[in-house]
């Protein structure tokens, strides 16, 4: 929040969310309302006083699971890349040599979140109807 008196911070929590709202049907299997949140920092892109912005990801579902059996849910990819140029002060900035003093990374990270959801109903005698 930028003011006459400067810039003010808010703190904001990047974390990994999972909402699941279980629901067990007359068959005994269970219907799952599935919504899951990430939220993560970007540091390639900063607000007023270079802090990083944070990126939001939501994937929602429905899912229908027998008593035991386990659902996967995937997709929420995340693909990082960067370069780094480290250099010996002075002698990387000499024109054709400062090639020899230099070391350039090239660096690709790549991730996919998978949910693994296992619903057991507990007590199989409340839950179902007779």
């Amino acid at each position: 929040q930028v003011s006459a008196q400067g810039v003010n911070t808010a703190f904001q929590e990047a974390k990994l969310e999972l909402n699941v709202t279980p629901h067990v049907t007359s068959d005994g299997s269970v219907a799952m309302d599935v919504k899951i949140t990430r939220n993560e920092p970007d540091f390639g892109r900063t607000g007023a006083n270079g802090d990083p912005t944070i990126l939001e990801r939501e994937a929602q579902t429905q899912l229908l699971v027998d008593d035991g059996d386990t659902a996967v849910i995937g997709g929420i990819y995340t693909r990082n890349t960067g370069r780094n140029v480290d250099q010996v002060p002075f002698f990387g900035d000499i024109p054709v040599l400062g090639v020899f003093f230099k070391r350039r990374r090239f660096r690709e990270d790549r991730n996919e979140l998978l949910i693994f959801l296992t619903p057991r109903i507990v007590n199989r005698a409340l839950a179902l109807p007779e």
